[in-house]
């Protein structure tokens, strides 16, 4: 059977994204965007994985760019794909657990204004307000109202 219809041949491009939901005491680390399309919008810190980067290693280091803590990953969240307006090709986002292993002590990354920390309700009621950054940031938190978990080693490389 041939390939025409698939994404990477209609597009050449795959997006992995990664993103970690950074507990502690029953809150949440979420960064405030400084990018101007996003300006003022809240997000858990996510971003890019690196070409050969690994999964755990690009959430682990994507978390201390722009919250300044260095975190454990615990569990898998959720995994979930989308397609951008205004990117092309198919992403796919890894969202995990995790939790911080130190003080905070490193500056923020350029794109982030600040990091804070939000219990559940304090996230409804930005979400609410639409001040969280995209569809995506509501699909993870909703994934974390339900305290969804996963294994790691169900992504972990061979």
């Amino acid at each position: 059977m041939e390939e025409i219809n698939s994404i990477l041949k209609q597009s050449k491009i795959v997006n992995v994204l990664v993103s970690m939901a950074v507990v502690q005491e029953d809150k949440y680390l979420l960064v405030e965007e400084a990018k101007e399309s996003v300006k003022g919008l809240w997000n858990f810190p996510a971003g890019k994985v690196k070409l050969n980067e690994d999964l755990i290693i690009a959430a682990k280091r994507e978390t201390l760019e722009e919250t300044g803590y260095e975190c454990e990953i615990t569990d898998l969240l959720s995994i979930h794909y989308f397609y951008w307006d205004d990117m092309p090709g198919l992403t796919i986002r890894f969202n995990f657990w995790g939790r911080p292993v130190g003080d905070q002590g490193m500056d923020l990354a350029d794109d982030v204004s600040c990091a804070k920390w939000f219990n559940i309700s304090e996230i409804e009621k930005l979400k609410a307000d639409n001040m969280l950054r995209s569809k995506t940031t509501i699909h993870q938190f909703e994934e974390i109202k339900k305290n969804n978990k996963y294994p790691l080693d169900v992504i972990i490389k061979p």
